[in-house]
Parts: C-alpha cells; structure tokens; sequence
C-alpha cells in the first residue's frame, strides 16, 4: 500500500492542494445540512446517550437555541415527515466524535470535512492498488473511472460531508480482503460498511457463495447494531424508514426512475424498458456469469422514491469485485447507462420536477441565492454611490 501512495503521489499532492482550496470555499457555498443535522445530534448524544433516537427535529427546534440549517424543514416542505432521528449508531458516534472536539461549532463542521477529505483519498489510494494488482491503471478506460470515482467521492464530500465516503472506505476494505480470500476482514469490514450505509448489503449473496462457512465473520460484525436496536425500538423504526427511501420517509418522488411514476405519467416506463433491454444484453456479453450478481443491483434504483443523483456512487466501488476486464467495462457501461437513464426520466417527467417541491429540495443543499442577494446589495449599494457622488458634483 506504501509503495502505491509513493508511484501516485502527485495524484494524491494535487488532490489535497485541491482540499485545501475547495473545503472552505464549498462550506460557504453550499448548505451541509446532513452534515449540521447529524453534528447536532452527535451534540446531544452525549446529554441523552440513545435518548436521541425518541427525539425529532421539531423537539430541538422548540427546546434549544439551534440554526435552521442543522434541522429539517418543521413545515415538511421537502417532503420529509417529522421522524425521530434516523441515522444508524454508527453515524451517530461517527458525529459525537467531532461534537467533543474543544472548538466553535463551525470548526467542527469543518473538521467533518477534512476528516472526510482525508478518507476520499484512501479511498483513491485502495482503488489504485487493486488496479496495481490487476495491472488495470496500465489502462486508460480504469483511469477514467478512478477519475470518475474520485471526482464523485470529492464533491459529496467538500459539499455535504455525506456518509457514502465513509461507507466506501469500509466497503473498498471488504472488497480488497475478499480478493485476498480474507473472510473474517472482509465479513467484518462489509458489517461496518452496512451499519453506516445499507447499500454495500448488495455483495453479500456474493460473500456468502465465496466464504462458504466462514461468512459467519459478516454476522457477528452485525451484532453492535442488532444489539443497540433492541436496545432502542424507535431507532429501529426510523431507521427503516430511513433506508426504506420511500413514501414514509417522504412524500416526494426525488428519484425520477421509481416505478410509482408509471402511475403519475406511463411514458416513465421507457427508462424502465431501455434500461431492462440494456442489461440483458449486457449480461448475454458477461465472460462470468456470477458477475450478474454484481450487476442485479444497479436494478434497485427503480424501486426507491428517495434517490439523489449522487447515490450513482454506490455502484462504483462494486466494479471492484470483477475480476477480468471486458466483464468489468460491461460493468461500468451499465452504471454510466443508469446515469442516462436518470437525465432521462427529470425529462420525461419534467412537469413533475418542475411543480412540486423538489426544486426546493435540490435548492436547498445551496447558499447560492445568499450569495446571489449579497452581490445585488453591493452592486445596487455601489450604484447609489456613484449616484450619490454624481448628484454632489
């Protein structure tokens, strides 16, 4: 692992003069609220320990002095009921960690990032070194997609400190200890990965069919989180919801691929069509067919109403477990297609995005507009000015 940060260190010096530049500029740009939300809870954990999965957003805006942007919005304009807190304990100690950290609450929040910025490029540093192993970054078709992937990683990160750069790292171990037939790293990393985010749940048929008996190491890394939530019911509750990504996590549609579109606007079905041809055919190209496991899932992005666009980038890591290079270039193209697909469906159903509040949603992560009023006053302030200096002469 040394000697690849060593062969790619101008990568990983040009990454970091980009950190340097772009974490200040971006906490001033965009609105983190995932990441204010979930520091405020970490705050709390340490006055109410559990307490805080029987605690919503509505409670803390009328007990405690807070800022808007660490909270969801209490009227529910984006959509989002009033849950009690919802992240997994993982993402909550995650948080309290930095809550602890003796500085003001901006610094914290920019500690998140830096932290977060720092694991972007192990994540970076582990892709390398799996595609040293293969002899793939001899390849122009795997640079890109480092590129890709790190570019996507880079930009959650630095504009809302989000939790799948977290989960990747975690993941990425999995993966790179899977290929090294290391069954209890792997199964206890891809536990870890689970209980931050539920997306790398997706490998483990593959997991079980390669372990065999040792997959066992998967299930006793679950046992932190199966115990907390007996511990705590409400946590449970919420945080179904939460993964569930449907209507009882919020009424809005953000993902224009969920099948609950057919119902609104039938012309919805022709992403499903394209997209289903797409992968038949693909698989009819596969060299292993046990890569279609790791193909299926990129399928799950039509049953969920709540999904960023960002969320593409659950799919990167998985790449990883193929091992030849046509069956991975499928692979990717597949992904790259979802991408496509997803422009496709804003379109095919614009009417909907454009009448409904999820413009306020995608609006909402940005200070844009602040910045946008701060120029006009100066820009209305600086021609009063001159109106003023014209008017004395």
């Amino acid at each position: 692992m040394i000697e690849t940060a060593k062969k790619y260190r101008k990568f990983f010096i040009i990454s970091f003069v980009l950190g340097i530049i772009f974490i200040p500029v971006m906490d001033i740009i965009t609105l983190q609220r995932d990441r204010n939300r979930n520091l405020l809870y970490g705050h709390l954990f340490w006055e109410y320990g559990l307490g805080v999965y029987d605690i919503n957003d509505k409670f803390i805006m009328d007990n405690y002095d807070v800022s808007e942007d660490s909270l969801f919005d209490i009227e529910e304009t984006m959509g989002h009921p009033n849950l009690t807190y919802e992240y997994p304990p993982a993402v909550l100690l995650f948080y309290s960690v930095f809550a602890k950290i003796p500085a003001n609450l901006q610094i914290q929040r920019i500690m998140v990032n830096i932290v977060l910025f720092v694991i972007v490029n192990i994540n970076l540093l582990l892709l390398l070194k799996m595609g040293d192993d293969k002899s793939f970054t001899k390849k122009r078709w795997f640079l890109i997609f480092v590129g890709f992937f790190f570019i996507a990683d880079f930009f959650i990160t630095i504009t809302g400190g989000k939790m799948e750069t977290l989960t990747n790292l975690f993941l990425l171990l999995s993966i790179y200890f899977l290929k090294k037939e290391d069954w209890s790293k792997a199964g206890i990393f891809l536990a870890i990965a689970v209980q931050i985010k539920v997306y790398p749940i997706f490998i483990l048929p593959l997991f079980l069919i390669k372990a065999k008996k040792k997959a066992v190491w998967f299930f006793i890394g679950m046992i932190p989180l199966l115990f907390l939530f007996s511990l705590q019911t409400n946590m449970g509750a919420s945080f179904i919801k939460h993964v569930s990504n449907n209507e009882t996590y919020s009424i809005i549609y953000t993902n224009p691929l969920y099948y609950g579109h057919i119902f609104l606007n039938p012309l919805s079905i022709i992403t499903i069509i394209i997209f289903g041809i797409i992968i038949l055919k693909s698989i009819e190209k596969l060299k292993d067919k046990n890569n279609i496991l790791i193909i299926l899932p990129t399928l799950s992005f039509f049953l969920f109403s709540w999904q960023m666009p960002w969320y593409l980038i659950w799919f990167f890591p998985f790449a990883m477990l193929i091992e030849n290079e046509s069956d991975m270039i499928i692979y990717l193209k597949i992904v790259g297609f979802l991408g496509l697909m997803y422009l496709l469906g804003i379109l095919v159903n614009l009417n909907y995005y454009i009448s409904n509040a999820i413009l306020y949603e995608f609006g909402s992560h940005f200070n844009g507009s602040l910045l946008i009023d701060k120029i006009n006053n100066t820009v209305i302030n600086f021609s009063k000015t001159i109106q003023n200096i014209s008017f004395i002469k």
